[in-house]
């Protein structure tokens, strides 16, 4: 793909995941590579947005080296965090981001893992309920 096609790339996924993120209540923490870290204040917030920029995606076009999709692998859960400072940019510390980290490992491209923890809210599982019974291409899976 080479550098500058996939940068060009990543802005334009960074440009739908961070719309869909900020639309609805959340705010990204950091990025790494292509990978970003968001925060929110409900588990309903992060399943809309997730699903949001799933749907999306699709419109930012094709990658030029296959022709496929762009496909993003997310991981939901919920709890507590110590938030530290680092090189000056706030940063989530502590079990809870280790454990989201590793749910979002496990998915595959175009897979949201959701924890348990996550659908313990009732508004998370109505959220849950009516976005993975749209029929779209959204599809979650509660650990």
């Amino acid at each position: 793909l080479g550098d500058g096609p996939a940068f060009r790339l990543v802005r334009k996924h960074f440009q739908v995941l961070f719309g869909a993120f900020t639309r609805n209540g959340g705010r990204v923490v950091k990025t790494i590579g292509d990978a970003v870290m968001a925060s929110f204040t409900t588990g309903k917030a992060a399943l809309t947005a997730v699903s949001e920029a799933m749907i999306l995606l699709p419109t930012i076009g094709r990658r030029p080296d296959n022709n496929n999709y762009v496909e993003i692998r997310v991981g939901i859960h919920s709890g507590q965090t110590t938030v530290v400072l680092l090189n000056g940019v706030n940063d989530y510390f502590g079990q809870t981001a280790n454990i989201a980290a590793r749910v979002q490992s496990a998915a595959k491209g175009s897979e949201c893992f959701v924890t348990e923890t996550v659908l313990e809210s009732a508004n998370a599982r109505e959220a849950y309920a009516e976005i993975t019974g749209l029929g779209t291409s959204f599809q979650a899976t509660p650990l």
